[in-house]
């Protein structure tokens, strides 16, 4: 694997150089908050709830492996991970009281990092997963978050549409290029 700086105009011709292909681009994106965009954009019927207690778990377990394809263990492990942590926070999105969406956030002094935005398939394509970023923005609006940073990988492309329209920016991009070290002989 060789990771390029998508600044870097001639990371295409080294990889086809090297018989090496483009597997992904990684964003890294960042919001300035001067001012709440999402404040009165939440359409849908959702509540936010920040995971507080052990005895949801199971819950976010299962969300986890539904959305994300994570096997339990894992599942287990990154849930445990951030409930433990002192600076990060992991949130259940519900509409009509059913269980359909995560988002999580790493704060740092006045950053928040978001990551694990995801919504489980049948509930997919109405809105959710951008009430679930704008709550959870208006949110750290108030507690004076003046950034807001996250990474998205450019197979996702509807995840890419939705914070860019939401006035995220590019901040970096990666390329990572794939060699098949079986075809060399």
């Amino acid at each position: 694997m060789f990771v390029f700086d998508g600044k870097f105009s001639d990371a295409k011709k080294i990889g086809e150089k090297l018989n090496a292909k483009l597997y992904l681009t990684e964003y890294y994106l960042s919001y300035a908050i001067t001012k709440d965009k999402c404040e009165k954009n939440i359409n849908n019927s959702l509540v936010l709830k920040k995971v507080d207690s052990s005895n949801e778990l199971p819950l976010i377990v299962e969300l986890e492996k539904e959305i994300f394809k994570e096997d339990e263990a894992v599942a287990l492990s990154l849930s445990k991970s951030v409930l433990v942590s002192s600076n990060r926070a992991q949130y259940v999105g519900y509409c009509n009281k059913k269980a359909i969406g995560l988002i999580s956030v790493e704060i740092n002094k006045d950053e928040a990092i978001i990551f694990g935005l995801g919504i489980i398939k049948d509930f997919r394509g109405k809105g959710h997963a951008k009430d679930m970023l704008c709550i959870l923005m208006h949110e750290l609006n108030n507690k004076d978050i003046v950034k807001i940073s996250l990474e998205v990988d450019s197979r996702n492309p509807s995840a890419l549409g939705l914070y860019l329209s939401y006035g995220f920016e590019r901040d970096h991009i990666y390329e990572y290029f794939r060699l098949n070290l079986d075809a060399i002989k």
